[in-house]
């Protein structure tokens, strides 16, 4: 048996095979029975509930796939939106390590010190402070001060690199 090498997705096969327009993809040609030139790309599709398209016995994020089409790669690290807007724009898109997907993300509601990375532990009657860095959350250190908690969250960010 024959295995099948599979191309590799480039900026031109998505140029051949979409047009672009407000945030989405459509397709040029008909793609059998169900799909149609001019149907908009992508289904939703597992857990994570964005869109992805199968080309070439692969499937891709549209977003990802969006990216490719504007920047000729497809990015290593993650996606991440400039703004918090829903869809997949290309001025909206911008390629983010995993550490800076995470600390663009909103405050937990359960938060009640009002700083990310903050809380207070009942227990020792001390404020903790927790980054994430690597997958995983780095606790920095505990502290009497509130303030001191904000310095310490603050270095730690600083030191990361972070926004």
């Amino acid at each position: 048996m024959k295995i099948k090498k599979i191309p590799e997705i480039t900026q031109e096969i998505l140029h051949d095979l979409f047009d672009y327009k407000d945030g989405n993809l459509y397709w040029k040609e008909d793609r059998g029975i169900r799909i149609k030139a001019g149907d908009r790309a992508g289904t939703k599709t597992g857990r994570d509930g964005h869109n992805h398209v199968r080309i070439c016995y692969s499937q891709y994020s549209v977003a990802r796939l969006i990216f490719l089409y504007f920047n000729g790669y497809l990015p290593e690290n993650r996606l991440t939106r400039t703004r918090k807007v829903k869809g997949t724009r290309i001025e909206n898109l911008e390629e983010a390590s995993f550490s800076c997907v995470q600390s663009k993300q909103e405050m937990r509601k359960d938060n009640k010190s009002g700083i990310k990375g903050i809380n207070y532990s009942k227990k020792d009657k001390k404020w903790r402070v927790v980054i994430g860095f690597n997958y995983k959350a780095k606790t920095i250190g505990t502290v009497n001060d509130f303030l001191e908690a904000c310095c310490l969250r603050y270095a730690a960010e600083q030191c990361l690199d972070r926004d």
